[in-house]
């Protein structure tokens, strides 16, 4: 299992955001290093976002409570990306990382082996899904890679129930490759 990494999972990351677009169909806006300046009004402030701005937010709002550094670099990667595309600040809160924890989680109890117990679903990433995922994650990379699927199996659901085809082509392009 190779250890994640923060810095290379942002460069990850940035390469699927890219640099800035201000796409009318995006309810997010403008956006610049995937930072929406619709939801994240404070990181626009002083003009757009800059590489050296996104980091810290990106580690302090993502990285860490998804507790990313955690997990087997594919999982982290999977759960981080799924966290910063899937949610916007609304009420206090980012929707994605409580999406993503359940997607994770949901992962989980789908892929299992079948004498394994479920872990339960509460969108918080606690020691429970943290041993569970690292255990079946151990047990091969097989499993490490069905649970990687279907945690992407999940994002790709939530742009489907959206009937956004405008966006879930980029998303294919970015994830899957070949939509262009």
């Amino acid at each position: 299992m190779q250890t994640p990494d923060f810095p290379q999972s942002l460069k990850r990351l940035l390469k699927i955001e890219g640099e800035g677009s201000n796409d009318p169909k995006d309810r997010g806006g403008e956006t610049r290093y995937g930072v929406s300046k619709r939801y994240n009004p404070d990181l626009w402030r002083d003009g757009p976002p800059t590489l050296a701005t996104v980091e810290p937010f990106y580690l302090s709002t993502f990285w860490e409570p998804l507790r990313c550094q955690s997990f087997p670099a594919a999982v982290a990667d999977e759960l981080f990306d799924s966290g910063v595309n899937c949610g916007c600040f609304r009420s206090g809160q980012f929707k994605g990382r409580f999406r993503a924890a359940v997607w994770l989680q949901w992962a989980y109890n789908l892929c299992r082996p079948e004498a394994w117990s479920d872990i339960t679903v509460d969108g918080r990433i606690g020691p429970q899904t943290i041993r569970a995922v690292n255990r079946i994650c151990r047990h091969s990379a097989a499993w490490q890679a069905a649970i990687v699927a279907a945690q992407n199996g999940y994002q790709f659901g939530h742009y489907a129930r959206q009937n956004d085809r405008h966006h879930i082509k980029g998303w294919l392009a970015n994830r899957v490759g070949g939509f262009d």
